[in-house]
């Protein structure tokens, strides 16, 4: 594959982490309308939105969200779970509001909080046409992300992740899950991250070839507790998946600290 690497420029009195922006720049946000981050500080991310003429909001807890969405999207959520058939339910759609994506962190969440969540917010959000972002760090419970799946009804639900290494607080490289199954020996892109147990690797550790080549011949590879991006949404809202890359690396310079370099492969295209 051809290696297409540049640089990019930052502004000069802004001490940067581009790689905070890493999951905007993954995404196809041409759809969505309204951006809000839950227990999540925008930081790069948030630069990168106000920058393309996007505004965004933080909220603090769930409940926050809520009241919030029920501005946002027009209707209050009792009338929205009181909604028992198609007919009555592509009515209320008439009254949709803005498209909404959510950049969620619910580690902090009590447990009621979590539930709320997922019972209301979650399914309003996506039932609208809006995209959810949960986060998850290194050996994290992922009950939750099921729990919050499960909790949305119907059968075109699609959830995708977005490994983020070494770290969700350092997500300098983000690799698409699927494209381990879709691309023979793409593991080599990320075993210097992960251990052939599913762990962070530890650094000088050797990377074992021949038991990644047996993951990929039998296409089952560590990776349920590696820190990720959970990107859940309805496919039958999108017309292709929001992810739009295969791979994204971001480097800070070297030399000059306000550029950095980013790699990325797209994927609708062969090269890098």
């Amino acid at each position: 594959m051809k290696d297409n690497r540049y640089p990019v420029r930052t502004p000069d009195n802004i001490i940067q982490q581009p790689e905070d922006a890493s999951i905007v720049r993954a995404l196809d946000l041409s759809v969505l309308d309204d951006f809000l981050f839950l227990n999540w500080v925008p930081g790069e991310a948030g630069r990168f939105l106000a920058a393309s003429g996007r505004s965004y909001s933080v909220v603090s807890s769930v409940k926050e969200l809520i009241e919030r969405l029920n501005h946002n999207l027009n209707f209050s959520f009792t009338d929205f779970l009181e909604i028992d058939d198609e007919r009555n339910f592509e009515e209320t759609q008439l009254r949709e509001g803005k498209k909404i994506i959510i950049f969620g962190d619910l580690s902090s969440s009590v447990e009621t909080h979590r539930e709320l969540f997922a019972s209301q917010a979650l399914q309003s959000v996506l039932r609208k046409g809006g995209l959810v972002i949960l986060r998850r760090g290194w050996n994290e419970n992922n009950a939750l992300a099921c729990e919050t799946i499960e909790a949305v009804a119907g059968d075109q639900l699609r959830t995708e992740r977005l490994l983020t290494f070494p770290s969700i607080e350092k997500p300098i490289f983000l690799f698409r899950e699927n494209f381990l199954i879709e691309k023979e020996g793409a593991w080599r892109l990320i075993s210097s991250y992960l251990s052939e147990s599913g762990t962070q690797r530890d650094l000088g550790s050797l990377v074992l070839p021949e038991i990644w080549s047996d993951f990929d011949q039998n296409n089952k590879f560590p990776t349920c507790d590696a820190p990720c991006y959970l990107v859940i949404y309805e496919t039958k809202q999108f017309d292709c998946s929001p992810i739009k890359i295969d791979f994204l690396k971001v480097s800070a310079g070297l030399r000059k600290d306000r550029f950095y370099t980013e790699t990325k492969k797209s994927r609708s295209e062969e090269t890098v």
